[in-house]
């Protein structure tokens, strides 16, 4: 059985403009805008950018994979 995954749109000409007068409105679309984009929690501050010394690095060159490989050699190079 296959998922079906509908991605989501965002007008941000429905954001109103911010005024003094309209804050809560404002709060409320944007949080919305937010959450949609999966970045709430990096907007609120529960998540963070990780420390360089923490974060993954890149290999220098990718794996090579030959068409001699088995697949499960191709995945453990990956």
């Amino acid at each position: 059985m296959s998922s079906y995954n509908k991605a989501t749109s965002i007008n941000v000409s429905d954001i109103p403009h911010f005024t003094r007068c309209n804050f809560q409105a404002w709060k409320d679309k944007m949080v919305s805008v937010f959450m949609i984009s999966k970045v709430y929690d990096v907007v609120k501050g529960d998540t963070t950018k990780p420390d360089e010394t923490k974060r993954p690095k890149m290999p220098s060159t990718p794996p090579l994979i030959t068409s001699e490989m088995s697949t499960s050699d191709a995945e453990k190079a990956a």
